[in-house]
């Protein structure tokens, strides 16, 4: 249940034993948490077509150090037949951070496994189904997400999602004001059962500073309530702000 969809697809010890095992020998008394999670670009995309794009799966293999970065982002099974989409997850990696892993008390570097699957599907529209289209997931094991926990997407079957009813405006960073930079901060977040901002998180940075005030003007927005199949619930929605000297 997520606003992306990001799934729940545990990848399976049988089908990369190697991988798993190096992942399971290496796992750290606790593992790291994710807190700035970066999706390719062609997850926003809504013209993926099933024509042109098949089912099928990437994995990639990442060394988390202990400072929390990605150190290492290595393909270990590629979309065959696309390089673009393997290209295109590689480069968003590589902007994850984490809260590093734990190993007797001390920060440690780590292995997470993200699986990025392409899958058909026709989903329900007024009169039946829709056409077809691609829905892409993107799971990880050997790091912990409670980002959203219990809430659900804006897409799934029987939600309405929030709408906002009130907002706060940006505040210009001084440092980026000088240099006239521009940037685009994407966030999500969980609008909460009685429309309060809950948890927001990036999903596409700019600069920290764009980031940091970003997040604080979104915790302040106001919303009316999602809905699942007329009750309040919580849901994650995207956000995006723009900072432009236009």
């Amino acid at each position: 249940m997520r606003a992306i969809r990001l799934g729940v697809l545990v990848a399976l010890a049988l089908a990369q034993p190697q991988l798993a095992a190096t992942v399971a020998l290496q796992a750290p008394n606790s593992p790291p948490k994710i807190l700035t999670r970066v999706l390719p670009r062609y997850f926003a995309s809504r013209s993926l077509d099933p024509v042109f794009t098949p089912e099928g799966a990437l994995e990639v293999e990442l060394t988390v150090d202990a400072q929390g970065a990605v150190e290492t982002a290595t393909i270990s099974k590629p979309f065959a037949g696309h390089s673009e989409f393997n290209t295109d997850t590689l480069r968003a990696l590589k902007l994850w951070k984490f809260e590093p892993a734990r190993k007797d008390g001390a920060a440690a570097s780590s292995q997470v496994l993200i699986t990025v699957t392409f899958e058909h599907v026709r989903l329900p529209s007024r009169g039946g189904l829709g056409a077809p289209s691609v829905r892409t997931r993107l799971t990880m094991q050997g790091a912990d997400d409670d980002f959203g926990k219990g809430a659900f997407g804006m897409r799934d079957p029987g939600v309405t999602p929030p709408r906002k009813t009130g907002d706060v405006p940006l505040k210009y960073p001084e440092a980026q004001k000088k240099r006239k930079a521009e940037g685009v901060v994407e966030l999500e977040a969980v609008i909460l059962p009685d429309g309060r901002v809950g948890d927001v998180r990036v999903v596409v940075p700019a600069e920290p500073d764009f980031d940091a005030e970003a997040i604080r003007v979104a915790k302040l927005w106001k919303y009316t309530a999602g809905k699942k199949d007329g009750q309040p619930v919580a849901v994650i929605i995207p956000i995006t702000m723009i900072f432009t000297m236009r």
